[in-house]
């Protein structure tokens, strides 16, 4: 022990091991319980909370949930502290695409600027959450555009920075639509 106590403002603590650690090799981990959910070939798919698995663990040892709430939008993630805490969703494309994303949230001004990544297999999209009155006032916001393969899909959204190192938007859901090409008169 060195022979001066430690440091109140600042200690170290220094590893030493006789030979280098043994790195353990990533298990896979079951999806959390997601609905799959098929998107319609037109019009706008809404992918409520209720239909996502979740997964991660808050600060606390508490794990993100989903809280069923008396009025629309009648479910919400409300819990999200880490950003090691998922949303994902099983979707059954129809047709490969672009497809345009929107969010129902709540955040009340002192959290906004929070960030969040919403991820397929082949693309990405990164989000900034806006501020709404309180929790309790949920908005639709526009994302941006993700490229979905068709088939089976697995969406992760997940936060990527959070102000203040905690408290991340509550989410009720996430909407899919298919953006119409140039030349097609489909949507």
């Amino acid at each position: 022990l060195p022979a001066i106590g430690p440091n109140p403002v600042l200690n170290v603590l220094k590893l030493q091991f006789p030979s280098p650690p043994e790195l353990i090799a990533p298990v896979a981990v079951p999806l959390p319980q997601a609905k799959r959910i098929a998107l319609p070939s037109r019009g706008e798919a809404v992918l409520s909370v209720l239909d996502a698995g979740v997964a991660g663990r808050a600060i606390k040892g508490g794990r993100v949930h989903v809280d069923r709430l008396g009025a629309e939008p009648y479910a919400a993630v409300r819990n999200w502290m880490n950003r090691d805490q998922q949303l994902i969703w099983l979707v059954d494309v129809p047709q490969a695409g672009v497809y345009v994303v929107r969010i129902q949230l709540a955040c009340p001004e002192p959290f906004q600027g929070s960030t969040f990544t919403l991820r397929s297999k082949t693309d990405g999209l990164t989000g900034v959450v806006a501020s709404t009155k309180t929790f309790e006032d949920y908005v639709w916001q526009v994302v941006g555009e993700i490229r979905l393969p068709a088939g089976i899909c697995r969406l992760t959204m997940q936060p990527d920075e959070i102000p203040y190192g905690y408290l991340f938007a509550h989410v009720a859901a996430i909407s899919l639509k298919r953006r119409k090409e140039k030349g097609s008169l489909r949507s």
